[in-house]
């Protein structure tokens, strides 16, 4: 349960990402990133190292040189145009942040 509330502090990021005019893919990639490493280093049934998360692929790697993270190839924002996904999102946000 300790992890609960950097779980909806990640959420509301990722989010508030989401909801911007102009969307950067790298910030997104990150904020999905860290969203996904807290909800499997605190909800894994086996403890693991870092080392396993990278070799399942699962956390970020380092590749000649560059950082890699998992989701970086395969995040696609939908278009501006996609109303109903966005009205989604802005649902999502005032859900999460109403809570407070």
């Amino acid at each position: 349960m300790s992890a609960l509330p950097q779980v909806h502090a990640k959420l509301i990021s990722l989010v508030e990402l989401l909801d911007k005019p102009k969307k950067d893919v790298s910030k997104l990639v990150s904020a999905l990133q860290a969203l996904c490493e807290v909800l499997i280093h605190d909800f894994s049934k086996e403890l693991r190292t870092m080392e396993k998360f990278r070799e399942n692929g699962l956390a970020s790697q380092r590749l000649e040189g560059n950082i890699v993270l998992p989701f970086e190839n395969i995040v696609e924002v939908p278009d501006d145009d996609n109303i109903s996904f966005y009205r989604q999102v802005r649902r999502l946000q005032t859900i999460l942040t109403s809570a407070r």
